[in-house]
Protein backbone atom coordinates (compact mmCIF):
# COMPACT_ATOMS: atom_id res chain seq x y z
CA UNK A 1 0.00 0.00 0.00
CA UNK A 2 2.78 2.54 0.81
CA UNK A 3 4.47 1.69 -2.47
CA UNK A 4 1.28 2.52 -4.51
CA UNK A 5 0.78 5.91 -2.73
CA UNK A 6 4.27 6.91 -3.71
CA UNK A 7 3.40 6.20 -7.33
CA UNK A 8 0.40 8.52 -7.23
CA UNK A 9 2.48 11.35 -5.81
CA UNK A 10 5.04 10.88 -8.57
CA UNK A 11 2.34 11.25 -11.26
CA UNK A 12 0.89 14.45 -9.68
CA UNK A 13 4.29 16.10 -9.52
CA UNK A 14 4.86 15.36 -13.17
CA UNK A 15 1.60 17.09 -14.16
CA UNK A 16 2.26 20.20 -12.12
CA UNK A 17 5.73 20.57 -13.62
CA UNK A 18 4.53 20.34 -17.16
CA UNK A 19 1.67 22.84 -16.62
CA UNK A 20 3.74 25.51 -14.91
CA UNK A 21 6.43 25.42 -17.59
CA UNK A 22 3.96 25.76 -20.44
CA UNK A 23 2.17 28.73 -18.85
CA UNK A 24 5.26 30.74 -17.99
CA UNK A 25 6.81 30.01 -21.33
CA UNK A 26 3.74 30.97 -23.36
CA UNK A 27 3.21 34.27 -21.56
CA UNK A 28 6.78 35.38 -21.95
CA UNK A 29 6.96 34.30 -25.58
CA UNK A 30 3.75 36.28 -26.47
CA UNK A 31 4.91 39.43 -24.70
CA UNK A 32 8.20 39.40 -26.55
CA UNK A 33 6.51 39.21 -29.92
CA UNK A 34 3.90 41.99 -29.33
CA UNK A 35 6.08 44.93 -27.94
CA UNK A 36 8.97 47.00 -29.27
CA UNK A 37 12.53 45.83 -28.96
CA UNK A 38 13.35 47.90 -25.93
CA UNK A 39 10.17 47.14 -24.10
CA UNK A 40 10.46 43.66 -25.32
CA UNK A 41 13.93 43.40 -24.05
CA UNK A 42 12.97 44.79 -20.63
CA UNK A 43 9.69 43.02 -20.45
CA UNK A 44 11.24 39.88 -21.83
CA UNK A 45 14.10 40.08 -19.44
CA UNK A 46 11.83 40.80 -16.52
CA UNK A 47 9.39 38.18 -17.68
CA UNK A 48 12.13 35.66 -18.32
CA UNK A 49 13.70 36.36 -14.98
CA UNK A 50 10.49 35.90 -13.10
CA UNK A 51 9.37 32.90 -15.04
CA UNK A 52 12.86 31.29 -14.94
CA UNK A 53 13.19 31.69 -11.18
CA UNK A 54 9.78 30.20 -10.60
CA UNK A 55 10.57 27.22 -12.85
CA UNK A 56 13.89 26.49 -11.15
CA UNK A 57 12.31 26.52 -7.69
CA UNK A 58 9.56 24.25 -8.87
CA UNK A 59 12.10 21.85 -10.43
CA UNK A 60 14.13 21.69 -7.20
CA UNK A 61 11.04 21.07 -5.11
CA UNK A 62 9.85 18.35 -7.46
CA UNK A 63 13.30 16.72 -7.56
CA UNK A 64 13.49 16.75 -3.75
CA UNK A 65 10.01 15.24 -3.55
CA UNK A 66 10.99 12.56 -6.05
CA UNK A 67 14.19 11.77 -4.09
CA UNK A 68 12.23 11.61 -0.84
CA UNK A 69 9.70 9.30 -2.46
CA UNK A 70 12.55 7.04 -3.71
CA UNK A 71 14.09 6.92 -0.21
CA UNK A 72 10.72 6.06 1.34
CA UNK A 73 10.10 3.38 -1.31
CA UNK A 74 13.54 1.86 -0.73
CA UNK A 75 13.05 1.90 3.04
CA UNK A 76 9.63 0.27 2.72
CA UNK A 77 11.13 -2.35 0.37
CA UNK A 78 13.91 -3.28 2.79
CA UNK A 79 11.52 -3.31 5.78
CA UNK A 80 9.17 -5.64 3.96
CA UNK A 81 12.06 -7.85 2.82
CA UNK A 82 13.44 -8.05 6.39
CA UNK A 83 9.97 -9.00 7.69
CA UNK A 84 9.66 -11.68 5.05
CA UNK A 85 13.11 -13.07 5.95
CA UNK A 86 12.30 -13.12 9.67
CA UNK A 87 9.07 -15.02 9.09
CA UNK A 88 10.72 -17.61 6.85
CA UNK A 89 10.90 -21.35 7.77
CA UNK A 90 13.43 -21.58 10.67
CA UNK A 91 14.60 -24.94 9.45
CA UNK A 92 16.00 -23.31 6.30
CA UNK A 93 17.50 -20.25 7.97
CA UNK A 94 21.25 -20.08 7.33
CA UNK A 95 21.77 -18.55 10.77
CA UNK A 96 19.81 -21.19 12.66
CA UNK A 97 22.18 -23.36 14.70
CA UNK A 98 22.32 -27.00 13.67
CA UNK A 99 21.67 -29.30 16.57
CA UNK A 100 24.04 -32.24 16.84
CA UNK A 101 22.81 -33.46 20.21
CA UNK A 102 19.73 -35.41 21.26
CA UNK A 103 16.27 -34.03 20.49
CA UNK A 104 14.89 -31.75 23.20
CA UNK A 105 11.66 -32.38 25.10
CA UNK A 106 9.75 -30.04 22.76
CA UNK A 107 10.27 -32.34 19.78
CA UNK A 108 7.51 -34.46 18.29
CA UNK A 109 6.11 -36.50 21.20
CA UNK A 110 5.06 -39.26 18.83
CA UNK A 111 8.70 -40.10 18.11
CA UNK A 112 9.84 -42.56 20.76
CA UNK A 113 13.52 -42.49 21.71
CA UNK A 114 15.49 -45.49 20.60
CA UNK A 115 16.64 -47.53 23.55
CA UNK A 116 20.22 -48.83 23.74
CA UNK A 117 20.58 -52.57 22.99
CA UNK A 118 20.93 -54.64 26.11
CA UNK A 119 24.17 -56.57 26.25
CA UNK A 120 23.87 -60.32 26.55
CA UNK A 121 25.87 -61.98 29.30
CA UNK A 122 28.82 -63.95 28.03
CA UNK A 123 28.39 -67.66 28.49
CA UNK A 124 31.10 -68.90 30.78
CA UNK A 125 32.50 -72.38 30.37
CA UNK A 126 31.15 -74.76 32.94
CA UNK A 127 34.06 -77.18 32.82
CA UNK A 128 36.99 -77.01 35.22
CA UNK A 129 39.72 -74.53 34.32
CA UNK A 130 43.31 -75.70 34.40
CA UNK A 131 45.62 -73.69 36.63
CA UNK A 132 48.70 -75.78 35.82
CA UNK A 133 51.65 -73.82 34.50
CA UNK A 134 53.35 -74.95 31.27
CA UNK A 135 55.90 -77.68 31.99
CA UNK A 136 54.12 -78.81 35.15
CA UNK A 137 52.46 -82.20 35.50
CA UNK A 138 48.76 -82.28 34.68
CA UNK A 139 48.49 -85.82 36.06
CA UNK A 140 50.61 -86.07 39.22
CA UNK A 141 49.44 -89.64 39.84
CA UNK A 142 51.73 -90.77 37.03
CA UNK A 143 54.72 -89.88 39.19
CA UNK A 144 53.60 -91.12 42.59
CA UNK A 145 55.15 -94.04 44.43
CA UNK A 146 58.70 -95.35 44.17
CA UNK A 147 59.72 -93.22 41.26
CA UNK A 148 62.38 -90.67 40.41
CA UNK A 149 60.44 -87.62 39.21
CA UNK A 150 61.08 -84.13 37.88
CA UNK A 151 57.88 -82.18 37.32
CA UNK A 152 56.12 -83.91 34.39
CA UNK A 153 58.46 -86.89 33.78
CA UNK A 154 59.53 -89.82 35.96
CA UNK A 155 60.92 -93.37 35.92
CA UNK A 156 60.93 -96.34 38.37
CA UNK A 157 63.50 -96.03 41.13
CA UNK A 158 66.36 -98.55 40.84
CA UNK A 159 67.75 -100.52 43.73
CA UNK A 160 71.37 -100.31 44.86
CA UNK A 161 74.02 -100.00 43.63
CA UNK A 162 72.05 -97.16 42.13
CA UNK A 163 71.90 -93.97 44.20
CA UNK A 164 69.70 -90.90 43.91
CA UNK A 165 71.15 -87.62 42.78
CA UNK A 166 70.12 -84.16 41.64
CA UNK A 167 71.36 -82.19 38.65
CA UNK A 168 73.19 -83.82 35.80
CA UNK A 169 73.59 -81.24 33.01
CA UNK A 170 72.47 -77.61 32.67
CA UNK A 171 70.23 -78.51 29.71
CA UNK A 172 67.83 -80.32 32.09
CA UNK A 173 66.13 -78.02 34.61
CA UNK A 174 65.38 -79.35 38.09
CA UNK A 175 66.67 -82.72 36.97
CA UNK A 176 66.50 -85.85 39.10
CA UNK A 177 68.19 -89.19 38.54
CA UNK A 178 70.31 -92.08 39.73
CA UNK A 179 73.91 -93.09 39.22
CA UNK A 180 76.40 -95.89 39.77
CA UNK A 181 80.04 -95.17 40.48
CA UNK A 182 82.21 -96.88 37.88
CA UNK A 183 85.67 -95.51 38.70
CA UNK A 184 86.69 -93.10 41.43
CA UNK A 185 89.21 -90.32 40.91
CA UNK A 186 90.32 -91.70 37.57
CA UNK A 187 92.38 -88.62 36.69
CA UNK A 188 93.19 -87.46 40.21
CA UNK A 189 90.12 -85.18 40.47
CA UNK A 190 87.09 -86.70 38.67
CA UNK A 191 84.93 -89.81 39.00
CA UNK A 192 83.46 -91.95 36.24
CA UNK A 193 79.70 -92.76 36.43
CA UNK A 194 76.79 -94.53 34.76
CA UNK A 195 73.74 -92.19 34.82
CA UNK A 196 69.98 -92.09 34.21
CA UNK A 197 68.28 -88.67 34.54
CA UNK A 198 65.05 -86.83 33.70
CA UNK A 199 64.06 -83.16 33.75
CA UNK A 200 62.46 -80.24 31.94
CA UNK A 201 64.19 -78.67 28.97
CA UNK A 202 65.82 -75.31 29.64
CA UNK A 203 65.91 -72.33 27.32
CA UNK A 204 69.35 -73.37 26.08
CA UNK A 205 67.65 -76.09 24.04
CA UNK A 206 65.12 -74.64 21.62
CA UNK A 207 61.78 -76.44 21.41
CA UNK A 208 59.25 -75.41 18.76
CA UNK A 209 57.12 -78.55 18.75
CA UNK A 210 59.54 -80.66 16.73
CA UNK A 211 60.80 -83.34 19.14
CA UNK A 212 63.14 -84.86 16.57
CA UNK A 213 65.00 -81.59 16.00
CA UNK A 214 65.13 -80.85 19.73
CA UNK A 215 66.40 -84.34 20.59
CA UNK A 216 69.11 -83.95 17.97
CA UNK A 217 70.18 -80.59 19.44
CA UNK A 218 70.15 -81.96 22.99
CA UNK A 219 72.24 -85.02 22.06
CA UNK A 220 74.89 -82.69 20.64
CA UNK A 221 74.83 -80.23 23.56
CA UNK A 222 75.34 -82.87 26.26
CA UNK A 223 78.56 -84.11 24.67
CA UNK A 224 80.55 -81.27 26.17
CA UNK A 225 78.35 -80.93 29.27
CA UNK A 226 78.86 -84.56 30.33
CA UNK A 227 82.42 -85.28 29.26
CA UNK A 228 84.10 -81.90 29.38
CA UNK A 229 87.76 -82.04 28.34
CA UNK A 230 87.97 -85.85 28.49
CA UNK A 231 89.10 -87.06 25.06
CA UNK A 232 86.11 -88.93 23.60
CA UNK A 233 84.80 -89.96 20.17
CA UNK A 234 81.08 -89.98 19.31
CA UNK A 235 79.44 -92.30 16.79
CA UNK A 236 75.71 -92.18 15.88
CA UNK A 237 73.88 -95.47 16.45
CA UNK A 238 70.13 -95.03 15.94
CA UNK A 239 67.20 -92.64 16.38
CA UNK A 240 63.43 -92.78 16.02
CA UNK A 241 60.01 -91.91 17.45
CA UNK A 242 59.02 -92.93 20.96
CA UNK A 243 55.84 -92.53 23.01
CA UNK A 244 55.25 -92.67 26.75
CA UNK A 245 51.90 -92.14 28.54
CA UNK A 246 50.40 -90.94 25.26
CA UNK A 247 53.05 -88.23 24.81
CA UNK A 248 55.01 -88.34 21.57
CA UNK A 249 58.76 -87.95 21.49
CA UNK A 250 62.00 -88.75 19.72
CA UNK A 251 65.21 -90.45 20.85
CA UNK A 252 68.84 -90.49 19.70
CA UNK A 253 71.52 -93.01 20.63
CA UNK A 254 75.24 -92.68 20.07
CA UNK A 255 78.34 -94.57 21.04
CA UNK A 256 80.88 -92.80 23.25
CA UNK A 257 84.48 -94.09 23.20
CA UNK A 258 86.94 -92.73 25.73
CA UNK A 259 90.48 -92.22 24.43
CA UNK A 260 92.25 -92.44 27.78
CA UNK A 261 94.20 -95.37 29.31
CA UNK A 262 93.13 -94.25 32.80
CA UNK A 263 89.46 -95.21 32.28
CA UNK A 264 88.46 -98.88 32.36
CA UNK A 265 84.91 -98.58 31.02
CA UNK A 266 85.95 -97.08 27.71
CA UNK A 267 82.74 -97.48 25.65
CA UNK A 268 79.33 -96.22 26.71
CA UNK A 269 75.90 -95.86 25.06
CA UNK A 270 74.52 -92.32 25.35
CA UNK A 271 70.73 -92.09 24.99
CA UNK A 272 68.79 -88.82 24.72
CA UNK A 273 64.98 -88.60 24.39
CA UNK A 274 62.63 -85.58 24.22
CA UNK A 275 58.85 -85.70 24.88
CA UNK A 276 56.26 -83.06 23.99
CA UNK A 277 53.97 -82.14 26.89
CA UNK A 278 51.43 -80.56 24.53
CA UNK A 279 51.54 -77.14 26.24
CA UNK A 280 54.44 -75.69 24.29
CA UNK A 281 57.10 -77.24 26.53
CA UNK A 282 59.06 -80.49 26.53
CA UNK A 283 60.87 -82.80 28.94
CA UNK A 284 63.96 -84.92 28.42
CA UNK A 285 65.64 -88.18 29.39
CA UNK A 286 69.42 -88.82 29.39
CA UNK A 287 71.39 -91.99 30.17
CA UNK A 288 74.96 -93.18 29.59
CA UNK A 289 75.66 -96.84 30.33
CA UNK A 290 78.94 -98.77 29.84
CA UNK A 291 78.68 -101.58 27.29
CA UNK A 292 80.81 -103.94 29.46
CA UNK A 293 78.18 -104.02 32.27
CA UNK A 294 75.17 -106.19 31.33
CA UNK A 295 73.55 -105.58 34.74
CA UNK A 296 73.56 -101.86 34.20
CA UNK A 297 72.30 -102.26 30.62
CA UNK A 298 69.32 -104.28 31.91
CA UNK A 299 68.60 -101.73 34.61
CA UNK A 300 68.65 -98.84 32.13
CA UNK A 301 66.33 -100.76 29.81
CA UNK A 302 63.84 -101.11 32.70
CA UNK A 303 64.07 -97.41 33.39
CA UNK A 304 63.59 -96.40 29.75
CA UNK A 305 60.51 -98.59 29.32
CA UNK A 306 58.99 -97.32 32.59
CA UNK A 307 59.15 -93.60 31.76
CA UNK A 308 55.92 -91.71 32.46
CA UNK A 309 55.23 -88.30 30.86
CA UNK A 310 52.42 -85.91 31.58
Amino acid sequence: MALQGAGQQWQGGGTQTTTGWQRGGAGQWDGGDGGDKGSGRKGGARGSGGSGAGGNKTTVVIAAAVGLVLIVVAAVFFILKDRNDNTADPTTSPTAPVSSGPTSASSDPTTAPTSAPTSQPTTKPTGPQSTTSPGQSKNPKLHEGSRIASDAISFPRLRPPWSDRKRLVPQLLNSSGQYVLLQENFDGKNDWYADVFVGALGTATLFNGNTQATASDLSFQVQSSMYGDIPVTFKPLRNGPVKRSGKAGWYYQQSVTVNSPKITAKVLTLTVAVFDLGDGTAVGYISDIPTNRPDLIAAESQVYKGINVG
